[in-house]
């Protein structure tokens, strides 16, 4: 039988180890993107991660989605879909000039906006509606995709573990906040089309771990994908984007935060928190309440051509689409302000306890413990 005791300074040495522990430690110390085979008869550990198990990758869950939904948690099968039209649109453009040389090419409405108007100005290119929005819309869900899940394998997971995370549900909480704050601070303006439905994709398969607020998180996301596919039919695409830059930019201020609680960065995690609330005010509440006014007040403003359903023009605001639009807003700042009372308890928690911890979060160091804490 294996020593129960060993220096503390030293890990003990294979040999020495039961298979049970050999399993425990090959389990929680896995940098790698897929599990290690267990020996025969024995079941495969859990994960609460999204890395690979040895027959897929996983969910936060632990589920293993089927096939057709591999590239929603597996990056290299997101690469693959990803690679595969940009390659075939290239061979056809080198290819295609000598056969056929007006023929259009198929798939450059894949990845390129399609519906293009010749009559509008080259500085200010504008584009009719197509079914082809639809194949670009999802070739861009694929691609967040793969970034998500990309960076929360290669890039988040070191990083957590070298600012001293161990717990695989910290590590986890980690690299969905590092995701929004890349995606946030960088992808935001060209991805505004596609993350809300990613982020649909997430939640119905579990890649990040339930929070007490779930239920709301799930409303907003369905209100705001709501809300900007009526400002896509209703050509009310101004809308749209003010709904999505109110929601998105406090987002990257939050995360960082977070990931500033994470590796306990007290002081910076503070200025950083406070910095939020402001920009959360503003963006969430005070740019809200502007859509919600300038809905009600000026929507008598648009083109009289557009006030009637007509689907071969491209227009559909009837006259009780207004209103239908400021109830979908004023939805979505009733749960921005369930969302508001949280961070100002936070807050409030920060000035007397001098802690400033996520009121929506499930205690996270009630996780599964590290190798170091489980083997004996």
């Amino acid at each position: 039988m294996a020593p129960r005791h060993t220096h503390p300074g030293k890990r003990p040495a294979v040999s020495q180890l039961s298979t049970a522990q050999i399993e425990k430690l090959s389990h929680y110390q896995l940098d790698s993107p897929s599990l290690p085979q267990t020996p025969p008869g024995s079941s495969t550990p859990s994960r609460t991660g999204s890395p690979a198990s040895s027959n897929g990758f996983l969910s936060a869950s632990g589920r293993v989605p089927p096939w057709w939904l591999q590239w929603a948690i597996n990056p290299y099968v997101a690469l693959k879909l990803l690679a595969t039209p940009v390659v075939l649109y290239f061979n056809w453009k080198l290819v295609t000039p000598y056969v056929a040389p007006d023929l259009p090419n198929p798939f450059a409405p894949i990845f390129l906006l399609s519906g293009y108007i010749a009559d509008s100005k080259p500085e200010q290119p504008r584009y009719a509606k197509s079914y082809n929005d639809l194949i670009f819309l999802a070739y861009y869900i694929v691609f967040f995709s793969f970034v998500r899940e990309y960076l929360a394998i290669k890039v988040s997971r070191p990083v957590a573990r070298y600012f001293g995370l161990r717990k695989e549900g910290k590590i986890v909480r980690f690299a969905e906040q590092f995701y929004a704050l890349v995606y946030f601070a960088f992808f935001g303006a060209w991805g505004y089309f596609s993350y809300w439905l990613q982020q649909l994709i997430v939640l119905v398969l579990g890649l990040e771990k339930p929070r007490k607020d779930y239920n709301m998180l799930v409303a907003h996301h369905f209100i705001t994908l709501w809300l900007v596919g009526w400002s896509y039919f209703l050509n009310m695409t101004i809308i749209g984007s003010a709904v999505y830059m109110s929601m998105d930019i406090p987002d990257a201020f939050f995360a960082a935060s977070k990931l500033l609680n994470y590796i306990q960065w007290e002081r910076a995690k503070m200025v950083a928190f406070g910095t939020f609330i402001g920009v959360w005010t503003y963006f969430r509440h005070y740019l809200n309440f502007k859509m919600l006014w300038s809905v009600w007040y000026e929507s008598h403003l648009a083109p009289e051509d557009s006030k009637q359903w007509n689907w071969s023009a491209g227009t559909y605001l009837v006259s009780w689409l207004p209103t239908f639009v400021f109830v979908s807003i004023f939805a979505l700042q009733m749960l921005n302000l369930f969302w508001y009372w949280l961070i100002w308890k936070i807050l409030i928690k920060a000035i007397i306890t001098r802690t400033a911890d996520d009121e929506r979060s499930d205690d996270e160091d009630e996780d599964e413990p590290t190798a170091n804490e489980k083997h004996d």
